[in-house]
C-alpha cells in the first residue's frame, strides 16, 4: 500500500513568474515516479506535491525543483 504525503514547497526569488513556469514544474515533477500529485502558484511561489514516500523522498523532489531553477526555500 502506497504511503502518501502531500507537501507545499515555497520557491524563493519569485522565481515562477508565470503560468509557463508552472506548466513545466508540472510537466517535470509530474514524470518522476511517486509523484501522485502536482499543482504550482506563481502568484504564491508555491509547489504542492503528492507524493508516494516509499517511492520517492521530499530531499529528491527539492533537488529536482532547484535543478530546474525554482530553488525552495
Amino acid at each position: 500500500m502506497a504511503h502518501i504525503e502531500s507537501h507545499r514547497l515555497t520557491v524563493g526569488e519569485e522565481a515562477i513568474h508565470c503560468g509557463g513556469c508552472e506548466a513545466r514544474i508540472e510537466e517535470v515533477l509530474g514524470r518522476e515516479a511517486g509523484v501522485r500529485r502536482v499543482k504550482t502558484d506563481h502568484e504564491t511561489q508555491q509547489v504542492t506535491v503528492a507524493i508516494d514516500a516509499d517511492q520517492l523522498g521530499l530531499d529528491e523532489v527539492r533537488a529536482k525543483l532547484d535543478g530546474m531553477g525554482f530553488r525552495t526555500i
